[in-house]
């Protein structure tokens, strides 16, 4: 978090639970190495934030060309910081300024991008930039005009250990007395995060924050989700079962035998068509098994029981003697003709398996967990996945159910 000397910070830190909460302050000022601490650095005694309420710090900068501020804080608080000004005795809001966690720091050798500086008669931009890591840390920076011309040349700065940098009317320092919408690219060795703030001739003040990329896992409705980098991903076609087409059966061709996952994941859609006369009996959703056998080989079986059990469990056998399984149940109510919605994880290097269910509108109502029996994924002679169950013994069909948006992943 930045203070500036124009204007006042406010530490904002609210405790949203039922028991009191600590923290502390530490300053750290501008361009200084925030691992060495010398005596009389601004250092506050531990803080108490009561249950429920919000608590409002100023007095916490005084370094004359801003400085950052190091909480350390119970992990439940919520922080965040502004400036206030004063104009003709009252109190004027000013901007947010950055609150920086690992949630959000820039890892080291990721490129970053702050847009929207400006300088002209009304307005100037500065810049500051964290080092967040605890060893000094190089970063290139590149100033772009908005046609994407350098501005200047390409600048390598070492910033100290766990530091701020901040630099008032950057343009202006730079040489550009009049440029729109300019943007920065950093790119620095170790954990980082820039921002700007644009100032008016009026006092307006405005936060910068690095600015996202079109790389993300969303999708626009009906696009269909990519595969994660070196995943293998299948997405399994709509499956109505119907008497004399109890399952559907596929292998999972295309994986490498030599191939060693660290987990496999199966997620589906299903809408609920009703419970089988034996209501309390297995209906499945799915069947994941390696090497054309179930016996040693079943990296995920899920499947529910109705009315008298009302029942979720999981299954795997991986690796295990004959009739040894890893296995878990928890208490679930489908209703029929509800949609519902399944994530099942195997994950060897967690020993996580982990089965979710929700509803329509996401609310969970099952998460149940057991330890998985192995520590990776080999895939050996392959893969194949059933999506529901014959009659036989206690299992039973799901006729007229839909299993839909099915997708296994390996990665």
């Amino acid at each position: 978090m930045v203070g500036d000397s124009d204007l006042e910070t406010q530490l904002v830190v609210s405790n949203p639970t039922f028991s009191p909460l600590t923290f502390t302050v530490y300053e750290i000022a501008t361009r200084t190495d925030g691992t060495v601490r010398p005596e009389g650095g601004l250092v506050l005694e531990e803080i108490e934030v009561a249950p429920g309420s919000t608590m409002i710090l100023t007095g916490l900068t005084d370094s004359m060309d801003g400085s950052m501020l190091e909480i350390t804080a119970d992990s439940d608080l919520v922080i965040g910081a502004r400036l206030v000004g004063d104009m003709d005795g009252e109190e004027v809001l000013g901007a947010r300024v950055p609150v920086v966690s690992s949630g959000n720091a820039i890892p080291g050798g990721v490129m970053h991008h702050v847009q929207g500086w400006r300088n002209d008669p009304d307005s100037h931009t500065a810049f500051g930039i964290f080092n967040l890591s605890q060893s000094a840390n190089p970063c290139v920076i590149d100033v772009l005009a908005a046609s994407g011309a350098p501005l200047i040349p390409r600048t390598l700065i070492t910033l100290e250990p766990l530091s701020h940098t901040y630099f008032d009317d950057v343009l202006g320092l730079i040489g550009i007395d009049d440029a729109l919408d300019v943007r920065a690219q950093i790119d620095c060795d170790r954990s980082s995060y820039s921002y700007a703030i644009v100032q008016t001739a009026s006092g307006d003040l405005k936060l910068i924050e690095p600015s996202q990329t079109g790389s993300s896992l969303f999708t626009a409705p009906g696009a269909e989700e990519p595969c994660p980098d070196g995943g293998v991903c299948f997405d399994l076609p709509t499956f109505v079962p119907s008497p004399g087409n109890d399952i559907f059966v596929t292998d999972l061709e295309g994986l490498d035998p030599s191939a060693i996952y660290d987990r496999v994941r199966v997620s589906f859609d299903f809408l609920h068509g009703g419970w089988h006369p034996v209501s309390d009996g297995l209906h499945g959703l799915f069947w994941l098994y390696r090497n054309g056998t179930w016996r040693g080989n079943t990296f995920g079986y899920v499947n529910f029981r109705g009315p008298n059990r009302n029942l979720v469990s999981q299954l795997s056998n991986v690796g295990l003697p004959a009739g040894e399984t890893r296995r878990s149940t928890q208490s679930i109510v489908l209703q029929p003709g509800q949609l519902y919605h399944v994530e099942y994880e195997y994950n060897g290097p967690a020993r996580v398996m982990r089965t979710v269910v929700t509803d329509a509108v996401g609310n969970v109502l099952a998460d149940m967990t057991e330890t998985t029996p192995t520590n990776r994924v080999p895939v050996q002679d392959g893969f194949t996945i059933q999506i529901a169950l014959h009659r036989e013994f206690i299992e039973v069909p799901t006729f007229g159910w839909v299993y839909s948006n099915g997708r296994v992943i390996f990665d």
